[in-house]
């Protein structure tokens, strides 16, 4: 029996190694784990309680085949068959059960096969397992009936009973209740929540053909900003300048993955922390943006940070795991992908908002609540897509529609239980992409055409994020902000034309907790004045904003479009380490100068953009200046003339301030 599971356990685990230990990946990185003992230990761990699950599937095959030589004393010849056949049996039911269950996963692709022979309505596994439990059933009555119990027997009977009666509950239980409402302190609440990804357009006219109903609904009820954009299209630098109120170029946050030690920051989290506010940060992937307690959060709700979630939200793709992937047992064993997107293929959007429910306790403080929401993130994949809305195989765009009409269905959920708990009084609400998403659509980037390309003279990436500062589609933003009950602020005042930027977040929350920073520590702009009622007021009279954004690190197939989650890890591979001491996956600081010579960077005016984008010449930088509205762009070959465009002139002088030193002379 024990062999037998064990066999089985082995052979799932053998499957899920070879898919992820290919050629391309497996030298550097495998090396890599080795020397990290934390990770070691994680993936030891990880593979002990797989194989402790399939012993105990191995224990009840042992059980069913006691009750059936109760039932059948002839058959105690075939008793070892007995339990490999109902370890079969069992096996074949979970597997069945998998591949219904969650359609993305690798390891029921054999199971799927029986699974389409019978109808939608009615799953092979549930077919298979009711004839299972009616075959024991059976077993027990028929010895009933001819009352030849032994204590054994009966022992055997309630022990079977009660397993299969905790494994229904555990299968279909809450991970935890929700506390009661808390009190309300004179400060108001403050809550975030990051919705990975979004294309500002998606909320908004297209909100009202039913792709975010939820999200535009928000938008209409509170302050949106219509020019919105992000320092760096990806999600740790987004954040961190969220947090912060600085600019990438001036915090030095300006890659996901930085080595924790090289940041030092002063986070909101940490200053509402000082003023008595309760901390809590909360995320479904942190894969790429390492956020913890270390940042001013007092409690944080994520998954396990560290190698072992690169590793095992693709490993633990398992027939019996996956059954238990969004239990309290499945959180419990396997903290890596519980509740984690990067388990694309057990991940549940509701098992994010119940660990938030679980997580989320009021009391006597203010609260400050930051969550972020990834599922619009590539892949684009979930459990399973139940309306079938989208062919989410023929094309990404459909797929990345499909998950932003599910992160809708999940940001109301997440809604209503903040509105049962009590945190929608007295309290700032703000809504907000990290960064937009290239899908290369042709309105995607600002050089759209060929000859455009051709007479810049420079490449334009319109896929994914971070890859390309000519791709507006990228650093584009979603920013709303909602008052709910706080004294002073409007409710609603439509929708604003003043120009923001994500590191603006920051220094409005403390204008309106009444904090003053320090005088220079900050780079953003309040935008409280607006909340309190001044409209779409502008900035001062004569003076024009600047903004900036830059690229980041890009690998070929990210760039193009064609990217896949085994080329993505070899072609990161050599830009990567891990940490071995802490199991954190860091970027290579010894790699920082070559990094920072192929990066994009761009100043951002009302109507221009001005890039300057790295040429193959060393030392060499081509400069477009870009219509916002891709109208036109042209390459210069030195300072605009003064005089004749102020705007064009403006940007040139920022952009040599902000990134004194790195920029090269103009490409002839």
């Amino acid at each position: 029996m024990s062999l037998a599971a064990l066999v089985l356990g082995l052979f799932d685990i053998w499957q899920r190694m070879v898919d992820l230990s290919t050629s391309r990946v497996s030298g550097n990185i495998l090396e890599q784990v080795r020397s990290s003992s934390v990770t070691l230990h994680r993936l030891y761990a990880f593979g002990a309680k797989v194989l402790a699950l399939y012993i105990g599937l191995g224990v009840l095959a042992w059980l069913a085949s006691q009750l059936t030589l109760a039932a059948r004393p002839a058959w105690q010849r075939y008793r070892y068959l007995l339990v490999v056949a109902w370890m079969a049996l069992l096996y074949l039911c979970v597997g069945l059960a998998n591949a219904s269950l969650y359609p993305w996963s690798q390891t029921g692709l054999w199971s799927r096969v029986i699974n389409d022979l019978l109808p939608q309505a009615l799953p092979a596994y549930l077919v298979l397992t009711t004839l299972a439990a009616a075959a024991l059933l059976g077993l027990v009555v028929h010895r009933l009936r001819h009352r030849l119990w032994t204590r054994n027997a009966l022992r055997v009977t309630v022990w079977g009973v009660v397993a299969v009666a905790v494994a229904a509950i555990v299968r279909n239980m809450p991970a935890s209740a929700s506390d009661g409402e808390g009190a309300v302190a004179g400060r108001p609440n403050i809550i975030f929540i990051g919705v990975d990804s979004v294309r500002p357009g998606l909320v908004g006219e297209y909100g009202a053909l039913g792709y975010a109903p939820s999200l535009s609904r928000f938008a209409q009820e509170g302050h949106r900003f219509a020019d919105a954009v992000t320092p760096l299209a990806r999600t740790y630098p987004s954040w961190m300048a969220l947090l912060t109120g600085r600019r990438p170029a001036r915090s030095g946050v300006r890659e996901n993955l930085m080595p924790r030690a090289q940041v030092n920051v002063v986070t909101l989290a940490d200053t509402l922390s000082a003023q008595g506010y309760q901390t809590l940060f909360a995320t479904d992937e942190v894969r790429f943006s390492n956020i913890d307690t270390s940042y001013g959060f007092q409690k944080v709700l994520t998954p396990r940070v560290g190698a072992s979630d690169f590793l095992l939200g693709n490993l633990n793709d398992l027939p019996l795991t996956n059954l238990l992937a969004n239990t309290v047992v499945g959180k419990w064993l396997f903290p890596e992908t519980y509740a984690n997107r990067a388990a694309a293929v057990t991940y549940d959007p509701a098992t994010f908002v119940k660990r938030l429910d679980a997580g989320v306790r009021r009391d006597d403080r203010p609260m400050f609540l930051a969550m972020h929401l990834t599922l619009p993130h590539w892949p684009y994949r979930w459990r399973a897509d139940e309306d079938a809305v989208f062919s989410r195989t023929l094309d990404s765009a459909y797929a990345y529609l499909a998950s932003v009409v599910e992160t809708d269905r999940q940001f109301d959920s997440v809604m209503d239980l903040l509105q049962r708990k009590g945190l929608l009084e007295n309290t700032l609400v703000v809504v907000f992409s990290d960064h937009g998403e290239g899908l290369n659509l042709p309105a995607d980037n600002l050089v759209r055409s060929a000859d455009r390309v051709s007479s810049v003279g420079v490449p334009v990436w319109s896929s994914g994020h971070g890859t390309s500062v000519l791709s507006s589609a990228q650093y584009q933003i979603l920013m709303v902000a909602r008052a709910y009950g706080i004294p002073g602020i409007h409710d609603s005042n439509g929708v604003h034309q003043r120009p923001v930027s994500i590191e603006d977040v920051a220094p409005t929350v403390l204008d309106l907790v009444g904090i003053k920073p320090q005088p220079g520590s900050l780079d953003g702009q309040s935008f409280a004045p607006v909340l309190r009622g001044a409209g779409n007021a502008e900035e001062k009279p004569g003076e024009l904003r600047v903004r900036f954004t830059e690229s980041a690190y890009s690998t070929p197939s990210l760039r193009q479009g064609a990217a896949d989650e085994a080329s993505l890890l070899a072609e990161g591979a050599q830009v990567f380490r891990i940490n071995p001491e802490t199991g954190w996956v860091e970027i290579r600081t010894d790699l920082w100068s070559e990094l920072l010579a192929v990066r994009e960077r761009a100043a951002i005016g009302p109507t221009q953009l001005l890039a300057a984008i790295p040429d193959a010449a060393p030392g060499a930088s081509v400069f477009v200046l870009a219509s916002r509205s891709g109208g036109a762009a042209r390459r210069l070959t030195g300072p605009p003339q003064a005089g004749v465009d102020a705007e064009a002139t403006a940007l040139w002088d920022a952009l040599h301030r902000e990134y004194a030193g790195e920029l090269g002379t103009p490409a002839p």
